[in-house]
């Protein structure tokens, strides 16, 4: 057959697919696993379904009521059942490929007593903390202790080498967590913050983080680059065939409040979720939960919103829907210092603000799987939001750091200038689109073919009004202005891609992708000065050409890409490169000019992805991408921006292109015999001709012009290690994080724009070692942790400025569970700050407490009081570092308060078979397994 012949039943597959769909041939197992001697099911034992002749796992599941499984989606085979538990001896069961139908039934396979394990009426098994399957590390529930009724968050915390920054950003091991999933399925994907408050640690039995491929790559086994590291919860055996839920009610002085409860149904593979919340504590718990945030203030929250997933032989289906209304009061105060060529200048100031916002964010998928060649992927999603802002600031700056003194600096000549600067805005955003995706096997080897047609749209208007004083000292000027603006914006975009896989050799696969996109985006700015305006008249007359623009931008990019994929027992690789012609035309008007322009430009993507097994629980992986970028195509554009006159920006139609190298290297390893674990990251970047800023200084007005230059010598290195052992006894446990940052950041800074500026480099280094010693029986858990943070700023251009910062914090928290259901928790931590700017060099001890008590027959209900920050030594200091400044900034936060909760548990799980077997959570957090004899 011809090479046209082939392309054109290649493209008549695409077209017709329709018509191509065959018979599926997947076939499902199910069967009982039973007790022999006390002729009962055995509910949640492990099955694990192995393929020969080589053992590979293929799929698994625990056994459900009255010891019932079922393992679909199989292909014809011959297989090994593994079945075991706790407390009877492993069974093997061959199924041969013979026996297999549609649906096979290998009726009731029954489990002996491991007499050697039972001996004896209870056996207490530890639980390891972390355990590792090939490249997922999975966290066990039961070995941490967490307080009563407490969030995800709170666990999340103190999983090893885990971060929660004070965004609510999650990094395990240095990796940013990007999805929450609850048993594969995704929960309110775009939002894991909704899990992390939500959803309770009592029905969780696992959480396992790893790579999850895209939709596509999972489908094509094309990889695009595109993975993003997740977070899936398990819930605990019985917690999917029923409801459950839990409600919190609190109240506390200083009129703080939440209302808050989540509602799940889970059953047969379906889920159900709602939420509600509340609250004006930004979620307070005692642990080590609270997330202390910076640059938040103080927020009164209400959100809400459903989530679902249905699963079907051949349709899985899912989405969310969530609702938001914040009303944000953020207050922050500043010191900053500017570096020069011969010396620094110096601001200080502060800026309040009231932001409300209220949105609605939704998202869907279907997938449809016709039969067992083809998927069929569509994914739409809407979203509104509007806003409402009201801000002022002040803003003082000088040649010292003396704003006690103001008033002499002003006569010696020392003051440079003071802003005032009040605002308002209202906006709203929309937004909507969808994705299509389809893929069709062509062969049981590896061939494939599938388009993807993306498309979404986009429109905002922010309307407000400014009112700014700037007071020029040296000069005796002042630049006053009262301005009106209106912004809209709209854009649109959309994408084709063709992608074909062709396997060349045993495992091993030649990967084609070409890809079309268009967009579109116009931004309409109008300005209008208020300068001599009576009410009545025309708006229109007073608009200011100088301070509004339209900018049109019409895009073209195609994409062709080649990848060579293989894999094999112990590695898999990919090679790829990437080639993306892109045409780009920006219509722009400002004032009396008029820019039409058109640039054609070519981008290179090279990458290589590298993975090693050395045996189930330790792997490495290495990965490099290497990727070509264009500047902005308003950094392009001979325009000066003046709508801040401190801070006034050109752009420059001399910029390069920039090209980013980035390589990481990750290792882990789990050692199951003394329950070790042991990982490690290291990440490098740097950037060739990257779009950095060159900074002219004004003395006189203490204003800036900043414009975009290209410039060698941005680059940032990390790295990380993070190792968990045990003692002998298995109570203690030691965990250590260790953390490097070096960032080398260059910029141009001059004093006079006729002269030629001067490089300067700013280096940043930081380091960071956190130890936690924690120690655990069946009714006491203690736990101490000491991290100290080091930082090391320097800069060519201001050597007497470099500046060194300590962080010492010393930590405690313990957990006590005392007779007659009540439960006592506290933490407390001490911070040691040093090198900061003056004033904002602060010691504090922090100490939250909570002591609870559970009720009712069941224990469903719990009476809890919490004090937070009960020596009222809370601050919230942030630092920030660029080539040319430094800066400190302090905000507003909810400090000392106290609430009191009352919470309720739903639970109608199914099938709890507590006659005369169960498993439960010990009150030390081990798994304990009861037998009666």
């Amino acid at each position: 057959m011809s090479v046209f012949k082939k392309i054109g039943l290649l493209l008549s597959l695409m077209i017709f697919p329709i018509s191509l769909f065959g018979q599926g041939n997947k076939v499902e197992i199910y069967g009982q696993i039973f007790d022999k001697e006390m002729n009962e099911g055995v509910e949640s034992a492990s099955v694990q379904l192995l393929s020969l002749p080589d053992s590979t796992f293929v799929k698994g599941v625990s056994s459900g009521i009255n010891g019932q499984f079922s393992l679909s989606g199989l292909t014809s085979k011959n297989y090994i059942l593994k079945v075991s538990f706790i407390g009877y001896k492993t069974l093997l069961y061959p199924v041969s490929q013979k026996s297999l139908k549609q649906k096979t039934n290998i009726g009731k396979l029954e489990l002996l007593t491991d007499a050697i394990f039972l001996e004896g009426t209870v056996v207490t098994a530890e639980v390891p903390k972390v355990t590792v399957a090939e490249d997922t590390l999975v966290f066990n529930s039961a070995a941490y202790r967490v307080p009563q009724n407490a969030m995800l968050e709170e666990l999340v915390k103190k999983l090893p080498g885990a971060q929660v920054d004070t965004d609510g950003k999650i990094t395990i091991n240095g990796k940013e967590i990007s999805k929450i999933m609850i048993d594969g399925k995704e929960f309110f994907a775009k939002d894991p913050d909704i899990a992390m408050k939500n959803l309770p640690v009592d029905v969780i039995e696992k959480l396992k983080t790893y790579d999850k491929k895209s939709d596509q790559s999972r489908i094509t086994g094309i990889d695009d680059g595109k993975e993003v590291t997740v977070l899936d919860i398990s819930v605990k055996d019985g917690a999917n065939k029923g409801w459950f839920g839990n409600a919190d009610v609190g109240v506390g002085n200083h009129n703080r409040h939440t209302l808050k409860g989540m509602l799940n149904r889970f059953s047969d593979g379906d889920q159900l979720s709602g939420f509600l919340n509340l609250n004006n504590v930004r979620d307070a718990s005692v642990g080590g939960g609270r997330r202390w945030s910076r640059n938040n203030g103080i927020e009164d929250n209400k959100s809400g919103g459903l989530n679902f997933s249905l699963e079907r032989p051949k349709i899985d289906a899912g989405g969310n829907v969530n609702y938001s209304d914040t009303e944000r009061d953020l207050q922050s105060k500043y010191t900053s210092e500017t570096f020069l060529q011969e010396n620094s200048s110096f601001s200080k100031g502060f800026n309040n603000s009231i932001n409300d916002s209220k949105s609605i964010n939704s998202d869907f998928r279907v997938e449809w799987k016709p039969d067992s060649l083809t998927n069929i992927l569509i994914l739409p999603w809407f979203n509104y939001s509007r806003t409402n802002r009201l801000s002022n600031g002040e803003s003082l700056t000088g040649d010292i750091d003396d704003f006690d003194n103001w008033e002499d600096m002003m006569n010696n000549g020392l003051a440079i200038n003071k802003s005032v600067d009040n605002s308002f805005s209202k906006g709203n955003n929309l937004g909507f689109g969808t994705s299509f995706f389809i893929n069709r096997k062509l062969n049981t080897k590896g061939r494939n073919i599938a388009l993807d047609v993306d498309y979404s749209f986009g429109n905002s208007d922010d309307n407000g009004g400014n009112y700014s004083l700037i007071e020029y000292f040296k000069k005796g000027e002042k630049t006053e202005r009262d301005l009106i603006t209106k912004n809209d914006n709209n854009n649109y975009s959309y994408r084709v891609k063709l992608m074909y896989s062709e396997p060349i050799f045993k495992n091993r696969f030649l990967q084609f992708g070409y890809s079309y996109n268009k967009s579109y985006n116009k931004t309409d700015r109008k300005s209008y000065n208020l300068d001599g305006y009576v009410e009545g008249d025309n708006l229109e007359d007073f608009l200011d050409s100088e301070l509004s623009k339209l900018a049109r931008n019409y895009y073209d990019n195609h994409d062709i890409s080649l990848n060579l994929n293989t894999i094999r027992e112990k590695y898999r690789y990919n090679i790829g490169v990437s080639v993306q012609p892109q045409r780009n035309k920006m219509e722009y008007t400002q004032g009396e000019q008029e820019i039409d322009t058109t640039r054609t430009v070519v981008n290179f993507t090279p990458t290589f992805d590298f993975r090693y097994q050395f045996h189930k629980q330790s792997f490495m992986r290495i990965m490099y991408r290497g990727n070509t970028s264009q500047p902005n195509m308003m950094d392009l554009l001979p325009i000066r921006d003046i709508t801040n006159p401190l801070n006034i920006r050109e752009g420059n139609p001399g910029l390069k292109p920039s090209y980013t190298n980035f390589f990481m290297m990750f290792y882990n390893s789990y050692f199951a015999k003394t329950q070790r674990s042991l990982s490690a990251h290291v990440f490098f970047q740097n950037v060739l001709n990257s779009v950095s800023s060159k900074v002219i200084y004004d003395p006189e007005t203490g204003g800036k012009v900043t414009r975009p230059e290209n410039i060698n010598g941005n680059w940032n290195t990390r790295a990380m290690v993070n190792f968990t052992t045990p003692f002998k006894n298995k109570k203690f446990t030691i965990t250590t994080f260790s953390r490097f940052n070096f960032n080398n950041i260059a910029g141009y800074l001059s004093l006079d724009p006729n002269s030629e500026a001067e490089k300067n480099k700013t280096k940043n280094l930081r380091l960071g070692e956190s130890l936690n010693l924690n120690f655990r029986n069946d009714w006491f858990e203690a736990g101490i942790d000491g991290s100290v943070n080091y930082s090391k700023v320097t800069n060519t251009m201001q050597p007497q400025s470099n500046r060194e910062t300590f962080d010492y914090s010393l930590g405690l928290n313990s957990n006590i569970r005392f007779p007659w259901d009540i439960n006592f928790s506290t933490d407390g931590s001490y911070t040691i700050k040093k090198g900061y700017s003056q004033g904002m060099d602060r010691n504090e001890f922090i100490w939250n407490v909570q002591l609870s008590k559970d009720f009712l027959k069941a224990k469903q209900a719990t009476i809890s009081i919490q004090f937070f920050d009960i020596l009222k030594q809370r601050s919230n200091l942030s630092r920030s570092i660029s080539a040319s400044m430094r800066q400190d900034t302090e905000y507003n936060e909810i400090t000392n308060f106290f609430m009191v909760h009352f919470v309720y548990k739903l639970n109608t799980f199914g099938g709890n078979d507590k006659k005369d077997m169960r498993r439960r959570r010990g009150p030390g957090g081990g798994r304990r397994m009861h037998r009666m004899y």
